[in-house]
């Protein structure tokens, strides 16, 4: 996937911007699938002979690891029926990069700061440019509301890129999206889900803040072999975030040859 070929500048990236230098951690969550046959909006595949062959896969995500050092997990997902939609696709992968740092910091013995900065974006999105950090990580730890409910980035097209805080990340997205697979209620995902692409106070439908219990705020080592985050009985806050436009794009890198 073109992630083989954007892996560097994600790399070079995180190592220049401020204040994260060394200090990052990347999960990916990714099915099985290498491609899709044919073309994508005229874009032929580099694999469209073998797109289905999953043994290219672990190749290129060892691959992936050794270019990221220790800092670089990674779980193959294989979906089926509303998992397999685009749509029913998202919830979980935005939920499972969640559940991955969650089991990674488990597994590995460290601690998630709540106002670290979460990137989220997918492995066609080429950054070629680095950023700075620090007054944003700032905002997150001294204003209450930012370091728990904000979001930078562009409006319905935030599969792209979103920043935010681990806390707003876990609260407003991942968790009450596990809250409601859990309770069977679909409101609850659907809460998550539109915070998820930055819609949560464009579509300011009351109530503006949620409470929830039972999320993997802390994987078990039993349920860390699954991969999967554990219930805990944990109560939370869900909110619809605040929202800081600030960008518009669709270029992402499909290569030809």
């Amino acid at each position: 996937r073109t992630f083989h070929h954007t892996r560097h500048n994600h790399l070079k990236m995180l190592l220049e911007s401020d204040p994260i230098g060394r200090c990052f951690f990347v999960v990916a969550v990714i099915p099985w699938l290498v491609s899709i046959p044919g073309s994508h909006a005229g874009h032929p595949s580099l694999f469209s002979a073998n797109w289905n062959d999953s043994s290219l896969l672990r190749p290129y995500l060892k691959e992936d690891a050794a270019l990221f050092g220790r800092q670089f997990a990674y779980v193959i997902l294989d979906r089926s029926g509303a998992a397999d939609t685009y749509s029913g696709s998202f919830r979980i992968y935005w939920h499972g990069v969640w559940a991955l740092a969650r089991w990674a910091a488990n597994a590995n013995g460290f601690d998630i700061d709540p106002f670290s900065l979460v990137i989220r974006s997918r492995p066609d999105m080429s950054f070629d440019n680095a950023f700075d950090f620090q007054k944003l990580i700032n905002l997150f730890r001294t204003d209450t509301v930012a370091g728990h409910h904000l979001q930078v980035g562009q409006l319905f097209d935030s599969d792209l890129s979103m920043f935010t805080s681990f806390s707003s990340y876990e609260t407003d997205i991942a968790a009450i999206v596990e809250h409601g697979q859990r309770s069977g209620n679909e409101s609850y995902v659907r809460f998550g889900m539109h915070n998820g692409w930055c819609r949560g106070r464009v579509l300011a439908n009351p109530p503006g803040c949620i409470t929830a219990s039972g999320y993997g705020a802390s994987a078990s080592p039993t349920s860390a072999r699954s991969g999967l985050a554990s219930s805990t009985g944990h109560e939370f806050e869900s909110c619809r975030p605040y929202f800081i436009f600030a960008w518009e794009n669709h270029a992402f890198c499909r290569l030809a040859d």
